[in-house]
C-alpha cells in the first residue's frame, strides 16, 4: 500500500464518531484496522505513522499520539529479536523490572558561537549523543564565514520533549527452564510517560531499532514504545469467559470437591495434604480491606521446614507454576536488592540512577516462591520483613526516595541447620539463621519429617510408580484460582464467635507473666485463613464450617512448631533455644498434658530423654508450682497434674 492509499484508507476509517474521541482524547487509538493494512504499517511504520498523523491533523487540527492497540501479531520472544525485526512493528510482554526518571530529549539544540555570537539551531539525528556544529558558518560583515570552533548551549531556547527509560524482562510463561532475557525500551510519548511503573506486567507494541557507537561493531536492539498496555495483576473476573465460569461452577458442585483440589496442588507428590491445603489457600488469599487507612494485609504467608526429600521444593515449583502471577526463586544466590529493589547506575549515563525491581515487587499481588530461605545472608533477608507484613518495598538511596508496592504472597522453604530436623528442638534451633521477627511473618508453618512408615512407604511407591489419579486441568484450576480470588464473603456471628472463642482461649492458657501464646497477628492470620477457605468454596459468607477449618489448620501448624503442643501453644517458643526457661517448661508441660498424671521417677525419666539435667528438672517443677501450673497430687511417690486440668482428669 503506497502513501496515497494509506491517506485515503485513513479518511475513509476517520468517522465523525472517531474524531470527536480524538479530539477529546488528544490520542488515537488503533485497534480496528483490516490485516492487510496492519501488516503494510507494521513493515513500514515510521512513515505510516506520519501519514496518519497528517491525515487527523488536516481534519482535527490536533497533533495526536498514534497508538496500536489491537496489532493483529503473536507476541515475540525478546530473545528472538533479530536484524529483520529493526524498523518493524513488534509486540512483546514481560516484566518492567527497572525504570528511570523522566529526563529531556532534544530534537534541535540552540548553539551561539563565542566568536561572533551567532545562533546556530543543529537538528540532532543520533538517538545517543548530541550533535554540535563543526564551524560556524554564519556569515560577518556580509562576507566570510566566521569560522569558530567553540560553542556555548542555550537550553532555554532548545527544542526538546519529555522521556523515560524502561527495561522490559521476559514473562516467565515465555522461558521456562531458559535464562531471562530483557530490552531497553525508551518512551517519548506524553501519553505513555507515565502509565508504567517499576514491576508492572505489560504488553509493549514498538517499533525495533539498533543502538550503537563509534567505537565499537557491536550493537545492541532496543525498542521505541508506540504503546504499553498494563495487565492486570488482581486477575479479575473478566478475564473468565462466560464457558469457563459455568465450567468451574459446575466443577465445585462435585462430591469431595474441596479434597479434590488441595490433592491437584501439587498431585505428583503423595500426602502432604495440609501442606497443600495451606498453599492453596495462600494461592486464594482473604479478603483486602478496602479502607486506606487500614494496613491489613490479605496475603496468607507459609513456611515450609523439615527433612530433605520431602516435596518442600516440589511443592514451591507447583505453586509457582499455578499462580496467576508467580516467581520462583532460590535465596541461596539471592540478595535482598534481588529480592525487594537496587538503585543501579544507568549503563547510558555516567550520573544518574535508576531503580530495579527485585522478587517481592515484580510478584506483587501475585506468588513469591522462595526456596532455601535459610541460606540467606542476615542482611538480606532483614529487607523482607516489611516487605510481608507492611508489603511495601522502601527504596532511600543515591538521592532516590519512594516506596514500591509488594502486596506478594511469600511461600518459602527451609533446611535444618544439621540436615535433619531434631523434633527435641524447636523450629528455631533448627534452622537458626531465621530469627524470630522473620518467622511470625508467616501465618502458617510446617515441620515435614521422614519418619519410616511401612504402610506409608509401600502407598508412596504405588504413588510414584503409577499415575497420578482425579487430575484436574491446570489452566482450569488457574481460572479457579483467579474466580476464587473474585470473592468478598462477609463473616457471619457464629463464625466469629469460634474464631474468638479458640483465640480468647488460647490466651487463658499461661499466666499473665509469660510471653503471649498467640499475639494479635496470629488472630488476623485465623481470620484470612477462614476467609481464605471460603473463597475456596465460592461462598459469599464465612461459615461455621470455614471457621472451624481456620482453627484447624492454624492449631496443626501451632501444635507442630511450638513446644507446648497445645490449643494455646506459645508461639513465642517457635524461635526460642531450647535451653531458655520456656523451652524446659514446654517439654515438660507438654508430657505431662499427654500422659495425665505422672509420678515423678517418671517424669524425670521423660525430662533426662528430652535432655533436660535433674537439676534443672527441680528447677523447672518448682517454678511450675510457684506459678500455679502445676498440681501436686500426692506426696508419696510425687505425683503431678496440669493445674488447668479436672479432678476427674
Amino acid at each position: 500500500m503506497n502513501s496515497t492509499d494509506l491517506s485515503n484508507y485513513i479518511n475513509n476509517w476517520l468517522t465523525p464518531e472517531k474524531l470527536i474521541q480524538i479530539k477529546e482524547k488528544g490520542i488515537v487509538e488503533i485497534d480496528d484496522f483490516d490485516p492487510i493494512t496492519e501488516s503494510d504499517i507494521a513493515d513500514d511504520v515510521i512513515p505510516s505513522i506520519e501519514i496518519i498523523k497528517d491525515a487527523i491533523l488536516q481534519k482535527t487540527s490536533v497533533n495526536v499520539d498514534v497508538n496500536f492497540v489491537g496489532f493483529d501479531s503473536q507476541f515475540k520472544r525478546l530473545d528472538d529479536i533479530n536484524d529483520k525485526n529493526v524498523g518493524k512493528l513488534i509486540k512483546v510482554r514481560g516484566f518492567i523490572n527497572s525504570d528511570s526518571e523522566v529526563k529531556p530529549y532534544y530534537n534541535e539544540i540552540c548553539y551561539i558561537c563565542r566568536k561572533c555570537d551567532g545562533v546556530v539551531m543543529e537538528i540532532q539525528t543520533d538517538p545517543f549523543k548530541t550533535i554540535a556544529p563543526l564551524k560556524c558558518e554564519i556569515p560577518t560583515h556580509g562576507k566570510h564565514a566566521c569560522g569558530g570552533l567553540k560553542f556555548l548551549i542555550d537550553y532555554d531556547k532548545s527544542k526538546y520533549i519529555d522521556s523515560r527509560k524502561l527495561k522490559i524482562q521476559d514473562a516467565p510463561e515465555d522461558i521456562s527452564g531458559q535464562i531471562p532475557r530483557w530490552k531497553d525500551v525508551f518512551i517519548f510519548k506524553k501519553s505513555l510517560l507515565h502509565k508504567v511503573k517499576c514491576g508492572d506486567q505489560v504488553s509493549i507494541i514498538g517499533v525495533v531499532k539498533v543502538k550503537s557507537d563509534s567505537t565499537n561493531r557491536f550493537g545492541k536492539y532496543y525498542i521505541e514504545a508506540n504503546n504499553i498496555i498494563v495487565k492486570r495483576k488482581d486477575l479479575s473476573i473478566s478475564e473468565l469467559s462466560e464457558e469457563e465460569i459455568f465450567k468451574i461452577k459446575e466443577l465445585i458442585k462435585q462430591p469431595n470437591i474441596y479434597d479434590r483440589l488441595v490433592y491437584n496442588v501439587a498431585p505428583s507428590l503423595f500426602g502432604l495434604s495440609l501442606e497443600k491445603e495451606a498453599a492453596l489457600l495462600a494461592l486464594i488469599g482473604g479478603v483486602k480491606n478496602e479502607n486506606k487507612e487500614i494496613n491489613q494485609r490479605d496475603s496468607i504467608h507459609v513456611l515450609y521446614v523439615g527433612d530433605p526429600s520431602m516435596g518442600k521444593s516440589q511443592l514451591l515449583w507447583a505453586v509457582h507454576n499455578l499462580a496467576p502471577l508467580g516467581l520462583y526463586s532460590s535465596a541461596k544466590g539471592i540478595s535482598s536488592a534481588g529480592l525487594t529493589a537496587a538503585v543501579l547506575k544507568d549503563e547510558d549515563s555516567k550520573t544518574d540512577y535508576v531503580i530495579a525491581a527485585g522478587v517481592m515487587v515484580l510478584a506483587d499481588k501475585g506468588v513469591a516462591c522462595i526456596d532455601e530461605l535459610d541460606k540467606m545472608k542476615p542482611e538480606d533477608r532483614d529487607a523482607m520483613n516489611s516487605a510481608m507484613e507492611q508489603q511495601i518495598v522502601v527504596v532511600n538511596k543515591a538521592n532516590i526516595h519512594t516506596t514500591l508496592q509488594s502486596r506478594t504472597t511469600v511461600l518459602a522453604a527451609a533446611n535444618p541447620i544439621m540436615g535433619r530436623y531434631d523434633p527435641n528442638k524447636t523450629v528455631g534451633d533448627n534452622i537458626k539463621n531465621l530469627p524470630s521477627v522473620l518467622l511470625t511473618r508467616f501465618d502458617l508453618i510446617f515441620v515435614l519429617l521422614d519418619i519410616p512408615n511401612e504402610e506409608r512407604d509401600n502407598k508412596l511407591i504405588s504413588h510414584i510408580l503409577d499415575n497420578p489419579t482425579e487430575i484436574i486441568d491446570r489452566d482450569l484450576l488457574k481460572k479457579y484460582i483467579i474466580l476464587a480470588k473474585s470473592f468478598r464473603p462477609i463473616i457471619n456471628v457464629e463464625a466469629k464467635a469460634i474464631l474468638a472463642k479458640f483465640w480468647v482461649s488460647s490466651r487463658k492458657t499461661q499466666s499473665p507473666d509469660d510471653p503471649v501464646p498467640i499475639s494479635t497477628r496470629y488472630f488476623e492470620a485465623l481470620h484470612r485463613i477462614a476467609e481464605a477457605h471460603s473463597k475456596a468454596m465460592l461462598k459469599t459468607v464465612i461459615d461455621e464450617d470455614d471457621a472451624n477449618a481456620a482453627v484447624r489448620i492454624l492449631s496443626a501448624s501451632l501444635k507442630q512448631t511450638c513446644k507446648f503442643q497445645t490449643a494455646g501453644a506459645n508461639i513465642n517458643l517457635i524461635s526460642n533455644p531450647i535451653d531458655t526457661k520456656q523451652g524446659k517448661e514446654g517439654k515438660l508441660l507438654c508430657a505431662l498434658e499427654e500422659a495425665g498424671t505422672l509420678t515423678e521417677d517418671d517424669w524425670k525419666d521423660i525430662a533426662k530423654i528430652n535432655g533436660i539435667s535433674e537439676n534443672d528438672y527441680n528447677k523447672t517443677v518448682n517454678s511450675l508450682l510457684g506459678q500455679g501450673k502445676l498440681i501436686r497430687v500426692t506426696f508419696a511417690p510425687p505425683t503431678y497434674r496440669l493445674a488447668n486440668r479436672s479432678n476427674k482428669q
